[in-house]
């Protein structure tokens, strides 16, 4: 599987799942995140679209880096691989962040030269993601995931062509997590569930009532954010 057509699943009421490591419902269309070997075996079943990243938690601080950023600079090639990640930065680890970023950027020139977006794994680090996509203006957009920080993060994101997946964090319904949520249009947005048990759809309907628009006109948008992210090649 290529590109999801997504004029295609529109008319079929599927629901995108941006990132997830999982698939659990029919009703969706979920991209599996995988580490770059796992994600060419998927792209090769050619099943489900996959991303393809090193997992900041994963970083070795050796060769192994070396050898999974050769790995995932072949894995893009594929179609099948649509996205670079999830890749980012984690500052609750005990990993350095100078080889974070190292790892990171090497990811984000993966990705950029081939056309694709990156999906982020962003903890406690939003002002040095931002800092970075500045050396990446001219790149396709990125995917900040899971995201749960605040507004005004929220808004610097937004402001640098950065999109906001939002997962099952928004049905906690916490008041950081609302207001974030009211600075993020609808043309802004993807949604997931990550590691999390729940259906996507849920996840748009708690959305959806927060920001008082249809549900299925949210679904509708979000394939069209898909478009606008994925770019052309998205009919393959």
């Amino acid at each position: 599987m290529g590109y999801p057509d997504a004029y295609n699943y529109i008319q079929k009421g599927k629901w995108l799942n941006i990132h997830a490591h999982k698939r659990l419902y029919k009703n969706e269309v979920v991209v599996v995140s995988c580490a770059p070997g796992e994600a060419i075996a998927g792209a090769d079943a050619g099943n489900v679209p996959v991303s393809a990243g090193i997992h900041p938690w994963y970083i070795q601080n050796n060769s192994s880096d070396d050898e999974q950023l050769e790995t995932l600079a072949e894995a893009v090639k594929k179609s099948g691989i649509i996205a670079v990640g999830e890749a980012g930065l984690d500052r609750a680890t005990d990993l350095p962040a100078d080889i974070q970023e190292k790892i990171f950027v090497a990811q984000a020139l993966i990705a950029a030269g081939s056309g694709k977006p990156v999906i982020i794994h962003c903890v406690r680090a939003y002002p040095d993601i931002i800092r970075l996509r500045k050396r990446f203006v001219d790149a396709p957009p990125w995917i900040v995931h899971g995201f749960g920080g605040n507004r005004q993060e929220a808004l610097h994101l937004l402001r640098h062509d950065i999109y906001i997946s939002l997962g099952a964090a928004l049905i906690n319904e916490t008041r950081k997590i609302r207001e974030a949520v009211m600075e993020i249009p609808p043309g802004r947005v993807f949604f997931e569930t990550d590691e999390a048990d729940t259906e996507v759809e849920d996840i748009y309907s708690y959305y959806s009532r927060f920001r008082g628009i249809d549900r299925e006109r949210l679904r509708e948008q979000v394939w069209n954010n898909y478009k606008n992210v994925f770019g052309a090649n998205i009919y393959h």
